[in-house]
């Protein structure tokens, strides 16, 4: 779901239109924007809304991917070996898209771990 654009198939015409614009700006916005659309690896949406997706150490990783035009995330070695990733990213309603993540972990009295999510 991108921000923006209807929350389902019931007005199809104006979805797919949205989502296929919001991809455009998107891209064009990664090599206009100082700031990086940073994905994080993660299995769920769920997982990733609770903060449980916060290392971007996963396999052959060595740092977040970023949406778009900038590669510099990649390894300097090559050939690079491609494998199928699942990762997730927020994004602002409108151009440069740009969204500041962070996790909140609280330790209140005792051994009883708290999180806290902020939305």
């Amino acid at each position: 779901q991108l921000p923006g654009c209807p929350p389902s198939l019931l007005d199809r015409e104006r979805y797919v239109l949205c989502s296929h614009t919001q991809a455009h700006q998107l891209f064009s916005s990664s090599i206009r924007s100082s700031c990086p659309l940073v994905a994080f690896p993660c299995l769920s949406r769920l997982s990733f809304e609770r903060g449980l997706c916060t290392t971007c150490l996963n396999g052959s990783l060595n740092s977040c991917p970023e949406l778009g035009y900038n590669t510099s995330w990649l390894s300097a070695d090559r050939p690079v070996m491609l494998q199928q990733l699942t990762a997730l990213l927020d994004i602002g309603p409108a151009p440069p898209f740009c969204v500041t993540q962070f996790l909140l972990e609280l330790q209140v009295g005792g051994v009883t771990p708290l999180k806290a999510y902020l939305f």
